[in-house]
């Protein structure tokens, strides 16, 4: 992820149905925290590819380096599942801001 993008990002939880649960993903870095509630998510044949986009505000909000990233998820029953932490990286831009197109 490029900071100031609005980038799509796609996850691939293996050996997991989550279409009818209700899923958290969490992006930290330091301080920083981003949830996002409910995304789109298809089943596929290894488990559940899990999608969503980011704004501009929200990338900006991390710095470049290193950051972490996990799916979490609850069912109706109250039965509560989580990823593995993963990292990925921020790269930097050289901009500051959001861009506007007028």
């Amino acid at each position: 992820m490029i900071r100031g993008t609005t980038p799509t990002f796609t996850l691939d939880v293996e050996g997991i149905d989550l279409t009818d649960k209700k899923i958290v993903v969490t992006l930290e870095q330091d301080e920083t925290e981003l949830d996002i509630q409910n995304p789109r998510c298809a089943e596929s044949e290894r488990g559940c590819t899990i999608t969503f986009d980011l704004s501009q505000e929200q990338t900006l909000m991390f710095r470049s380096g290193r950051a972490s990233i996990q799916v979490r998820w609850i069912n109706e029953e109250g039965s509560a599942g989580a990823t593995d932490v993963a990292t990925f990286s921020v790269g930097k831009v050289l901009k500051e801001g959001e861009v506007n197109y007028e």
